[in-house]
């Protein structure tokens, strides 16, 4: 199994919305890739990959995705 999603920036805080409002960024986003593996890796690029951390228990990317393979194998 092999799939992607992608999560478009966004702002929050709008005007007098407060957490109502959001807006999505045009352009902006990140864009996952999943493959099914007895193991995995992270790998991060881009303007602030510099800035996501690697380590699984700190990524919450693959906290995420842990929890979709055990509840979906």
């Amino acid at each position: 199994m092999k799939f992607s999603i992608f999560a478009p920036g966004s702002i929050g805080n709008v005007a007098s919305g407060f957490d109502i409002l959001g807006l999505a960024v045009d352009g902006l986003g990140d864009t996952f890739h999943f493959q099914a593996s007895e193991s995995y890796s992270i790998r991060v690029t881009g303007r602030d990959a510099a800035d996501i951390p690697l380590e699984p228990a700190q990524n919450v990317v693959t906290i995420a995705a842990e929890s979709f393979y055990r509840l979906f194998g």
